[in-house]
């Protein structure tokens, strides 16, 4: 069985302003720009800035209720010797993965035991938002685009 994405998290170039509740286009359908987690000039030549940002699809059944708010996990590195090797959790990191976006909130511990470090750290979810939510902003959306097509 094929897991329909729910959430993702991708860069977006742009001229103008892009907000919140914005809409994206793309081959797999429309989405929706639920949290924005960074803006900077962009070195493209056509789009002066930058954004990434988490996204949810229009129309996908939410699965975030059988995920916890915040969980804590481990990641081990064996035979390490320099941080720099390594992608190490940090605060603020953000991944997307098994239909939902998370983001490291703590790093709770750091151990270093004969070559193997152990990193912990908790992760929260991005909360999706409800049908009513993804709803209104598609709808907005479509208004905003009416009126600027309008000469």
């Amino acid at each position: 069985m094929e897991t329909k994405l729910l959430q993702n998290i991708i860069r977006i170039f742009y001229r103008g302003n892009i907000k919140i509740g914005a809409t994206v286009e793309r081959d797999d359908g429309t989405w929706v720009i639920t949290d924005i987690l960074s803006i900077q000039k962009s070195d493209h030549e056509n789009y002066p800035m930058e954004m990434q940002a988490v996204i949810q699809k229009v129309n996908s059944p939410s699965d975030y209720d059988e995920f916890e708010p915040t969980n804590v996990y481990e990641e081990h590195y064996r035979n390490s010797q320099e941080i720099e090797d390594y992608g190490i959790a940090q605060l603020g990191d953000t991944e997307a993965s098994d239909n939902v976006c998370t983001i490291v909130t703590d790093v709770l511990s750091v151990t270093y035991k004969e070559g193997a470090m152990t990193i912990e750290a908790e992760l929260a979810l991005f909360v999706p938002w409800s049908d009513e939510e993804m709803k209104e902003a598609v709808k907005k959306e479509k208004i905003r685009r009416r009126k600027l097509n309008v000469i």
